[in-house]
């Protein structure tokens, strides 16, 4: 099939009247699909964003840490082997939360919104 043959067939299918007719607020619906898959990337983009930024702190003053004080290094090796899992059910806790708080909770309440 040429060029030819496709703009003649594409012109007969563009004169034709549709098969199926869309709703009146088709395009609002896209729209708001199309809100709701953006704003949920925007709040998971936010929370990780907050994520590093904390992770990027922490790694900078454990090793001012390190570096500055070898004493104080020992100390908390020993504190963070002896607490562990109480460090990590802590932390699972705090980034759960962290999670509702900034990702569902908006998503949601801009869907409960944009459907009154």
């Amino acid at each position: 099939m040429n060029n030819k043959d496709l703009d003649i067939l594409i012109d007969e299918a563009l004169k034709t009247a549709p098969a199926a007719s869309l709703s009146d607020n088709f395009a609002q619906k896209v729209v708001l699909a199309y809100q709701e898959r953006v704003s949920l990337g925007f709040y998971l983009q936010q929370f990780l964003w907050a994520i590093l930024v904390a992770i990027g702190v922490l790694l900078v003053a454990v090793a001012v840490i390190f570096f500055v004080e070898n004493s104080l290094w020992q100390s908390l090796q020993m504190f963070l082997h002896n607490h562990f899992l109480t460090i990590v059910s802590f932390t699972i806790v705090v980034l759960f939360t962290f999670f509702l708080n900034q990702v569902c909770l908006p998503y949601a309440m801009r869907k409960f919104i944009d459907y009154q």
